[in-house]
């Protein structure tokens, strides 16, 4: 005789037919040791004293492979390299199904976080010799063994970078030469990502650029994205592109609440290379760039440069220029905003 077949089953066969949620691994850097440790325990977490062994622990979660999210939570405090190098060189970070967050500006005893109020920051050493963040091996790799993350995000760092360079003691200019590192402040290699986002992060004294968004697009619906930054001091501090991808190019860079302060042109002549503090890649290299609610101010060189005749569209929106382009000798609080050469 057939069995009556309740709605309590049916709920629990759906329920047993469910994937399974993704996990999640929380990897605690810093802070105070006890409470790290504590924390990390009741969380089925890890805790590392060093960010090194914190990169390296998230790297060996990364290579088991499978839907996970792995989370590196760094305490307030100034990191300043693997053993004092003034760089990071990011371990293997291999995985298309993972999620991996880089979260700085947590309090000791990561209980609160304040990335501006209690920040995590990255300095270095006056003979710095690779970027401050190289999340790519030393050597360049062939694209067979180039690495792939489902998502990439770095969240609520300060990277300051015055300290590998060298100024004029009277006028504080910054002097080029080898007393000066020529390499930018982060260098994200050719990584294969499904989204990638820049956010809550202050990018200081940059004397090349702060970055590229350098990064091959897993498919041809990915989206790049810098949220709430400050650039400051930086020469010519970013620019909007992607890496070459059989998949194709990103579909769209979105810029959103940034801030863009006082940052430099590389030479004082206006027609040498970028001269502005945002640039646009090709459309090659990206569909569209979408630049929103953001705050452009004494750029020397102009706020946004457009330097191909190939270039993505572009969307601005509800923008603040003021007092850009000294250097194109515009001279009006708006101008200009958008230099095209």
């Amino acid at each position: 005789k057939m069995k009556k077949f309740t709605l309590a089953a049916a709920l629990l066969l759906g329920l047993l037919a469910l994937p399974a949620a993704a996990k999640e691994i929380v990897v605690l850097v810093g802070g105070d040791k006890e409470a790290g440790k504590a924390l990390a325990k009741s969380s089925e977490g890890r805790w590392a004293k060093s960010l090194s062994k914190g990169l390296r622990l998230a790297s060996r979660a990364l290579a088991e492979g499978g839907e996970m999210t792995v989370v590196v939570k760094v305490a307030a405090g100034d990191y300043d390299g693997d053993i004092g190098s003034g760089a990071y060189q990011f371990p293997e970070l291999n995985n298309k199904d993972a999620e991996f967050r880089l979260e700085g500006g947590y309090s000791p005893d990561f209980t609160q976080r304040d990335p501006f109020g209690t920040p995590t920051r990255f300095v270095t050493i006056s003979e710095r010799s690779a970027p401050l963040l190289q999340f790519h091996p030393s050597q360049p790799e062939p694209p067979s063994a180039q690495k792939a993350i489902k998502s990439l995000i770095l969240d609520g760092v300060i990277c300051d970078v015055g300290s590998s360079s060298n100024y004029d003691k009277k006028s504080s200019a910054l002097i080029r030469g080898p007393a000066t590192s020529t390499h930018a402040v982060i260098g994200w290699g050719a990584t294969q990502v499904g989204y990638f986002e820049v956010r809550n992060c202050v990018f200081v004294n940059s004397p090349q650029r702060a970055f590229r968004t350098l990064l091959r697009p897993a498919n041809e619906t990915v989206k790049f994205r810098l949220y709430n930054n400050v650039f400051v001091n930086c020469v010519t501090p970013v620019r909007l592109d992607s890496a070459p991808s059989p998949q194709g190019k990103v579909v769209e860079i979105e810029v959103d609440h940034c801030s863009f302060l006082l940052n430099w042109a590389p030479s004082l002549d206006p027609s040498a290379g970028n001269p502005c503090a945002l640039q646009l890649g090709t459309k090659d290299e990206v569909g569209k760039v979408t630049i929103k609610n953001s705050l452009f101010y004494a750029n020397f060189g102009g706020a946004i440069s457009a330097l191909n005749k190939q270039n993505p569209a572009l969307v601005l929106s509800d923008n603040n220029f003021v007092g850009n382009g000294l250097l194109q000798k515009e001279f009006e609080s708006e101008a200009p905003i958008l230099l095209v050469l």
